[in-house]
């Protein structure tokens, strides 16, 4: 399995590229971080953490709250740019985009128009891996720079040194690695599956999987909809003629831009 990663930062994000190069953080008022930026890491924002403690660490974001239907649209909108790259893509929420490129006879042509289109779509350069599987890859782009791509052929060799919170795994059970000595991937690697179960149950086992370069995970291949549409909200009824003319052709744009990025 070879599989490419970029990534791109939260599609949340993405809803305002007025605002790269800023701090960002989306979320709503008593609730947990959506999506932070990259400017807000030294500051000590993580997604997850309580809002109200990401205002208090970095009260000079600028704080924007989420729009999944939004969101839901520039994930289709990439999915629909990539999908004629390889056999199988798989897009996510937060900013990752997966694909398979196994057997695929012009794999760096793919890659290529890859970081391309997440270009054009996301508005800034989106960071590439190239690993044996979802896990590597993600973890390989989180590395590369900006455009850039990195290969990894290795997975086991490359994921051995990196630390041990990489995994998919909630802050309790990243805690109880630490309290039981096990701070990199390759300290993971070296338990045995069964064992890691019996701490962490079956997220113990896969997480020794991940570690060791084995993939369990499968993507989930994106399929294009039936028929592709466009809309438009109105505060108050519309009665004027070169109002509703004005929307219209803003709906035929926004149609020619989904198009466009599908390759059409």
């Amino acid at each position: 399995m070879r599989i490419c990663c970029g990534l791109t930062g939260h599609l949340e994000l993405a809803r305002r590229p007025d605002l790269y190069g800023r701090p960002v953080i989306v979320g709503r008022w008593d609730e947990h971080v959506v999506a932070a930026s990259e400017e807000t890491l030294p500051f000590g924002v993580i997604t997850g953490m309580a809002l109200r403690q990401a205002e208090h660490l970095c009260p000079q974001a600028t704080f924007v709250l989420p729009d999944e239907e939004a969101t839901a649209r520039i994930r289709e909108l990439i999915s629909s740019a990539l999908y004629d790259l390889a056999p199988v893509v798989d897009v996510r929420d937060e900013g990752i985009a997966w694909l398979d490129i196994s057997g695929v006879a012009t794999a760096g042509l793919s890659i290529r128009n890859a970081r391309h289109r997440l270009l054009k779509a996301i508005g800034r350069e989106p960071r590439l891996g190239l690993a044996p599987g979802p896990f590597s890859a993600r973890l390989a782009a989180a590395r590369a720079r900006p455009g850039r791509l990195l290969r990894i052929a290795d997975a086991g060799e490359f994921l051995a040194p990196l630390p041990s919170r990489e995994l998919p795994l909630d802050a309790e059970k990243l805690e109880r690695l630490d309290l039981l000595g096990l701070r990199s991937l390759g300290a993971v690697a070296s338990i045995g599956p069964r064992e890691m179960e019996s701490q962490l149950g079956h997220e113990g086992r896969r997480a020794v999987l991940l570690a060791r370069g084995l993939e369990p995970d499968q993507l989930v291949a994106w399929r294009p909809p039936l028929f592709t549409s466009a809309h438009r909200q109105f505060g108050e009824p519309v009665e004027d003629r070169e109002a509703l003319l004005f929307v219209g052709r803003a709906l035929c744009g926004d149609l020619a831009d989904e198009l466009g990025l599908r390759g059409a």
